[in-house]
């Protein structure tokens, strides 16, 4: 296990992560769907509210990166991405759902079942962004994704008191942050493969 002082390492990296994924939006580099990065952001800070309830320690402070981030990415996604194209049946439907999930935890009133119904939130406020990384993986900047996936590992790391409240966020934030890396990244590589074959035909074409 690592020291304490290594969560300090973990805020450092998701914050570095979703800095850079804001610039990449500023500089129209990613495309982020406003509906994932509202709901990741607030999800995330009901767990954190949640998790000073059950007195996780310092743990909790990767939980408030994890809201500070996406709240960032999604005012930007809001003036710089903005598109009705993000609104689509599918989009909607995981709003909704995830709206649920978060009277539920309203009306739970307690920080365990809190953070289940957060995980079931956030977990269908991601799935625009896990459709969006299948079908237009350029839009993603991956690097973010990654970084995540680390800061989420050391804070699992630096637990000593295994408890549901303590990891079943962090590891469910991993889990989904690797999911959409890995589509990410292996559309990615299909879509260069289909265009260095489409530029070599032409090349013996002409």
């Amino acid at each position: 296990m690592l020291p304490a002082c290594f969560i300090a390492v973990a805020i450092f990296l998701r914050l570095y992560g979703s800095t850079h994924y804001a610039l990449a939006v500023i500089k129209r580099r990613a495309r982020p769907n406003p509906v994932s990065w509202f709901f990741w952001a607030l999800t995330a800070a009901i767990v954190f509210v949640a998790q000073l309830a059950e007195n996780v320690g310092w743990s909790a402070a990767t939980t408030f990166a994890l809201a500070l981030g996406p709240l960032i990415i999604f005012l930007l996604s809001i003036k710089y991405s903005f598109s009705r194209a993000h609104f689509t049946p599918s989009t909607i439907a995981c709003a909704i759902f995830a709206a649920v999930g978060i009277v539920l935890w309203l009306n739970a009133k307690d920080p365990i079942i809190a953070i289940v119904f957060s995980i079931f939130a956030d977990a269908f406020s991601g799935i625009p962004t896990v459709i969006k990384a299948w079908h237009d993986p350029e839009s993603e900047y991956l690097p973010a994704y990654a970084l995540s996936m680390l800061s989420m590992a050391i804070t699992l790391l630096t637990l000593t008191n295994w408890d549901f409240a303590s990891y079943a966020f962090p590891l469910y934030i991993l889990g989904i942050n690797l999911i959409i890396f890995c589509i990410g990244y292996f559309r990615q590589l299909r879509l260069i493969r289909i265009r260095a074959i489409r530029q070599l035909r032409k090349v013996e074409i002409e």
